[in-house]
């Protein structure tokens, strides 16, 4: 090889991986680190084939030798350390017919290749973000896309339709109930007498005929119910008018009763006296305090029944001012509930309204920024790529877009 050959065939091969991005991946000159997972294997001891996984601290374990460091090892360095070490011990294992059998391992016979490798981590605008299981010859491209692909809303919560039509549409939807609870909102404060509050429905972005037909039918069912509760109320009012009227009637006969009781009473002291006086026979004193009796039960019997309309008006009374109770109850519930779905309602507009610019833009268009960040590399490890870029084991890849809309809304 002449001198020209010997100074520029480096300066080439230099001069192609800078402008390939770096070396390619070669297993045999990959450090190993913890994740790492091994193949071992003994060609004449069977039974020691198993894999080993590069521990937190770097260590494996092999069973004939027990710990050996790994970390910072290629395969190559690993398997020769592995077979000077077992050259110097005599293994002992168990044949299939039972037998324990003692056998020196040749260096030769010791086989240690990588399994699977550390994952590699896609991280930021991707659908999926996370680890991805590494094979050789991955390139940033092809990680992407077990990653899910590009996506900057992977973290936002996604509507099972992301078309603006649709987004609107349900807006729309979301208005008309906005207009229906704000116009039952406002009729429940009127009829409880409280002010109006909130910025009414004069600014929604919905025709008048259908906002007013949606006035009109809250409207109709406030009537409805109105009128099954004037319905109540009057037939309390006449029950209880019908009460009055029965209790001044009770009381006029009973005032008369106790008047004609108070003359036969007298009537039978006359009658008494007459008797004493020879001047009449028994049987008209009898008749006299018979008659007198029957005046004196019969106020009694007035009385009582005074007393049970008295009783059926109080429980009247107590029943319409319940039901007056329980209207004005059932009116703040209802307006606490269309409080609560109104505020629910807006919180919906608010979030369509912030959805519809998201849906409005293509989630893998737009300009992206792909960096790398690799053990070993200076500074932070961290480098801007392009997709082409060949992977390593343990390698972070991070995606970074820049918001671009399709469209204005």
């Amino acid at each position: 090889m002449n001198r020209w050959t010997s100074e520029c065939i480096p300066m080439l091969v230099g001069l192609i991986l800078s402008v390939a991005g770096g070396p390619a991946f070669a297993a045999s000159d990959t450090f190993l680190e913890p994740g790492d997972v091994l193949e071992f294997s003994v060609a004449s001891v069977p039974t020691l084939q198993r894999r080993i996984t590069v521990g937190a601290d770097g260590q494996i374990v092999v069973p004939p030798i027990g710990e050996i460091k790994a970390q910072g090892l290629t395969v190559g360095q690993l398997r020769d350390a592995v077979r000077r070490v077992i050259q110097t011990k005599p293994i002992v294992y168990r044949a299939s017919d039972g037998r324990e059998i003692l056998v020196n391992i040749s260096p030769d016979e010791v086989v240690i290749e990588v399994a699977d490798y550390r994952p590699v981590y896609v991280l930021g605008d991707v659908a999926k973000p996370g680890q991805v299981v590494f094979r050789p010859g991955m390139t940033i491209r092809q990680a992407v896309a077990v990653a899910g692909g590009y996506d900057r809303f992977h973290d936002l919560a996604r509507l099972p339709q992301t078309d603006v039509a649709a987004l609107r549409g349900e807006m729309s939807a979301q208005w008309i109930q906005y207009v229906k609870l704000t116009a039952r909102q406002d009729r429940l404060r009127r009829e409880l007498g409280k002010p109006a509050e909130g910025p009414g429905i004069s600014g929604a972005p919905l025709p008048k005929d259908l906002v007013a037909e949606i006035v009109n039918a809250d409207t109709e069912e406030a009537a409805a119910q109105n009128a099954r509760y004037d319905r109540e109320r009057a037939h309390f009012e006449r029950a209880m008018k019908d009460a009055e009227r029965r209790i001044t009637v009770f009381a006029s006969q009973r005032k008369t009763e106790e008047e004609a009781a108070q003359l036969d009473a007298g009537e039978v002291d006359r009658v008494n006296d007459l008797y004493r006086r020879n001047v009449v026979p028994i049987s008209r004193v009898t008749d006299t305090r018979r008659l007198s009796l029957v005046s004196a039960t019969r106020a009694l019997q007035i009385g009582v029944q005074a007393e049970a309309v008295r009783k059926e008006l109080e429980d009247l009374t107590k029943s319409y001012q319940a039901l007056e109770d329980r209207r004005r109850v059932a009116m703040l519930n209802d307006l606490r509930e269309t409080i609560v779905a109104l505020s629910t309602t807006r919180a919906k507009l608010r979030s369509i309204a912030d959805r519809i610019p998201i849906a409005d833009t293509d989630p893998t268009a737009g300009d992206r920024e792909v960096s790398l960040y690799r053990k070993g590399e200076p500074g932070d490890g961290r480098q801007v790529t392009d997709e082409g870029e060949e992977l390593r084991p343990g390698d972070v890849v991070e995606v970074k877009f820049a918001h671009v809309r399709k469209g204005a809304f």
